[in-house]
């Protein structure tokens, strides 16, 4: 066999298990309904903010990136972020980590 052929079925193979690694992540978040790579099927049509208890709009209007790329609503009353499964979101997670660091100790001046 040629080098050429034999980059070229290595490279194949790493592209097929990569693609098999997406499906096995899509089927299983799917099924669990948790997690950004599953399929929501029904949509968040008829369910409530689970923060306000507004029921969530029909037509989903991304707010920001994460929103157009893994799905999820804002609540047009009380801005909550709602993922595609119908949970609530953490909007800044930098924040929720900084809510949990320790203060730091400073230097006793001498």
């Amino acid at each position: 066999m040629e080098p050429g052929m034999i980059a070229l079925a290595v490279v194949g193979a790493f592209v097929l298990v990569g693609m098999l690694a997406l499906f096995v992540l899509t089927i299983r978040d799917t099924i669990r309904q948790d997690g950004r790579w599953g399929m929501n099927f029904k949509g968040l049509a008829g369910v409530d903010c689970p923060v306000c208890d507004e029921p969530m709009p029909a037509v989903r209007i991304p707010k920001n990136l994460s929103q157009m790329v893994w799905g999820g609503w804002t609540c047009p009353e009380c801005g909550a972020e709602v993922n595609k499964w119908g949970r609530e979101e953490c909007s800044d997670r930098r924040e929720t980590s900084r809510k949990r660091r320790r203060p730091r100790r400073r230097a006793a001046d001498d």
